[in-house]
């Protein structure tokens, strides 16, 4: 499929999210930036003057207006959106090139999400090397724990009080290093025979 070529930060991140501008869409799609900003509010307060609360709370969650510094140093707003915005605000712009210039916006979204997916699992895996670089023994823990073993057992295995490998636990669930829920269940005796083999169902306590 050939489509549009969109400006290379179309689509960009910004404070975790990704995002895309009242500037950027005027741009690509043709429309001055001002009739763009008119859009944008009339999606959140309609000809009746008074904002529906759901679509209030959804134009707050998807737009936000930022400022910007044109080529001869003056300062104009602008509004930063989502991509769920972004599909709002576009809904409404007909015609064939519209169509093209939608699909190839969808398409850099759909590349930066993946994009940003990867990079993020790689800097988690980077990270939860080095910290098991530093604090071998958490490994053993992490591993013992999701089988349902109890933290005085696992403290005994490795030289540590069950409180120290509470929290070590608690910290690796906090920082995405294990799975809470199943976690939970092992802890529960429903994952596991090991700590039903023990009898100490008394230290299997939730989070």
């Amino acid at each position: 499929m050939n489509l549009p070529q969109l400006p290379w930060d179309a689509v960009s991140e910004h404070d975790h999210k990704i995002v895309t501008t009242s500037l950027k869409v005027a741009e690509v799609f043709g429309k001055r930036h001002d009739h763009v900003l008119r859009d944008i509010k009339a999606i959140w307060l309609p000809k009746s003057g008074e904002p529906n609360e759901t679509i209030s709370e959804f134009w707050h969650l998807n737009f936000e207006q930022r400022d910007y510094v044109d080529d001869r140093g003056k300062t104009y707003p602008m509004v930063e959106m989502t991509f769920d915005g972004f599909a709002m605000l576009v809904m409404g712009y007909t015609g064939e090139k519209a169509m093209l210039f939608k699909i190839a916006y969808i398409a850099a979204f759909n590349r930066m999400t993946e994009r940003l997916a990867r990079d993020d699992f790689h800097k988690a895996l980077a990270a939860e090397r080095a910290y098991f670089e530093r604090y071998p023994e958490r490994r053993v823990m992490r591993e013992l724990a999701m089988v349902g073993e109890p933290y005085w057992y696992i403290g005994q295995l490795v030289g540590r009080a069950a409180a120290t490998v509470g929290k070590a636990i608690r910290d690796m669930v906090k920082w995405g290093m294990m799975d809470g829920k199943s976690l939970a269940l092992a802890r529960d005796g429903m994952a596991s025979w090991w700590a039903y083999r023990r009898q100490h169902r008394h230290q299997l306590s939730l989070l």
